[in-house]
């Protein structure tokens, strides 16, 4: 067979499979029996992950409830559990792909406490029993004064707006291994607690980071509030 010849048969292979594909891809191509049978198989997966998602999501809720706080405020919100719960989009939802732990308040600032959303295990704890708090960033305490500022880079910030600050100033930031809320406290059980925001090497930069960073902005807005009001 000739140059030609060899040419008309890659021509045909071509045009046939493409054909196949935008056949098979076409949205009034009936499916087969067994892509049917995969197709609500899928489906019924999905809605026993989202069941078992919502019964995890109320468990969650009534251990805070159970202990005391009423008026339920959570950080991040049931919202954000929700819409980020669900990992990359495909698999098992998971409460713990939306946040290693959830913290949580009542409205009068009265009660606060956390929750490990792997354990299920609340800790609850009184607003006297808070004693300090500290936002430590790769393993170093990040200053507070008495006025509640938070200084970062050389600049001084409110609580709220410390973390802020620094994520608009990503580019000349170091990378970012490690950010903690310490919380010490009155109760000789527990008498510190960790909140891990960031465990491993992350850019500045990066949507974890920023969300991380408005993460740690609500905790220690609310935990200022806590002590303060």
């Amino acid at each position: 067979m000739g140059d030609t010849g060899w040419m008309i048969v890659i021509l045909l292979f071509v045009v046939g499979f493409f054909g196949w594909l935008i056949w098979w891809m076409c949205p009034w191509r009936k499916a087969t029996k067994k892509e049917t049978e995969y197709m609500e198989k899928q489906a019924e997966t999905n809605a026993l992950m989202e069941k078992e998602f919502d019964s995890s999501l109320s468990r969650l809720k009534d251990c805070f409830i159970k202990e005391g706080i009423k008026d339920l405020r959570m950080i991040p919100s049931e919202s954000e559990i929700r819409s980020k719960g669900k990992k990359f989009g495909i698999g098992p939802r998971k409460i713990e792909n939306a946040s290693r732990f959830v913290f949580a308040y009542n409205g009068s600032y009265t009660k606060f406490g956390v929750i490990n959303t792997t354990t299920m295990i609340p800790f609850v704890f009184e607003k006297n029993q808070l004693l300090d708090y500290s936002l430590y960033k790769n393993g170093t305490m990040v200053p507070r004064g008495n006025t509640g500022s938070v200084i970062m880079g050389g600049l001084a910030f409110g609580v709220v707006g410390a973390l802020a600050g620094a994520a608009k100033a990503a580019s000349s930031e170091e990378i970012c291994t490690d950010l903690t809320i310490e919380i010490i406290l009155a109760n000789s059980y527990k008498p510190r607690l960790s909140l891990p925001l960031l465990e491993s090497s992350t850019s500045p930069s990066s949507s974890e980071y920023r969300e991380k960073v408005e993460m740690a902005q609500d905790i220690l807005a609310v935990l200022k509030n806590i002590k303060e009001s």
